[in-house]
């Protein structure tokens, strides 16, 4: 529940405090919550707050981009060439091979809507089965990073914030 307070009171009080910068993380939290964002937040004086009918649809809508997102994100993660400087090329070529194809049977991890959660536990989990050297690992690590400062500056859109640079200029945050 502490995700769904979070979450959702923080969609309730954006406009209260004039804090619309926290809506984008807002809203993903909800997306995360998956069907418990339907049952609403308790208050200690046991009211219970729900999601506009807007904000629910907002977020079913979001959650199916966050899917495409994650896909697309594991996907180019391992896509394309070994890096500059690679060690042993043989192996890191087959190594990134080898992860796309167990990409396409690690269901859970590929069509997740944690999207800005980081890849570094799958890469290196897959080290264990297919060596990659020192460099293309750290360079695996720097796409992942990458890709979710990707996600992180396309979030208010995915969140179908589509006015996003109007309400922050609204609100005077940069």
């Amino acid at each position: 529940m502490y995700l769904w307070f979070r979450g959702h009171r923080g969609n309730k009080c954006c406009p209260l405090v004039n804090a619309q910068s926290i809506l984008p993380s807002a809203f993903y939290m909800c997306c995360l919550l998956g069907p418990a964002v339907i049952d609403g937040h308790q208050r200690e004086d046991g009211t219970v707050e729900y999601l506009s009918t807007d904000d629910l649809r907002r977020c079913l809508h979001a959650r199916t981009k966050l899917v495409e997102a994650n896909v697309a994100i594991a996907f180019r993660m391992f896509a394309g060439h070994v890096s500059i400087g690679c060690k042993d090329i043989k192996t890191c070529e087959r190594a990134l091979r080898e992860s796309r194809r167990a990409l396409r049977t690690s269901y859970r991890a590929v069509a997740s809507y944690h999207v800005l959660q980081s890849w570094k536990h799958w890469i290196a989990d897959q080290d264990a089965e297919v060596e990659f050297c020192d460099r293309c690992e750290t360079m695996l690590f720097a796409r992942d990073v990458e890709e979710r400062r990707n996600i992180w500056k396309t979030l208010p859109s995915i969140m179908g914030l589509h006015n996003w640079k109007a309400i922050m200029d609204e609100s005077g945050v940069d």
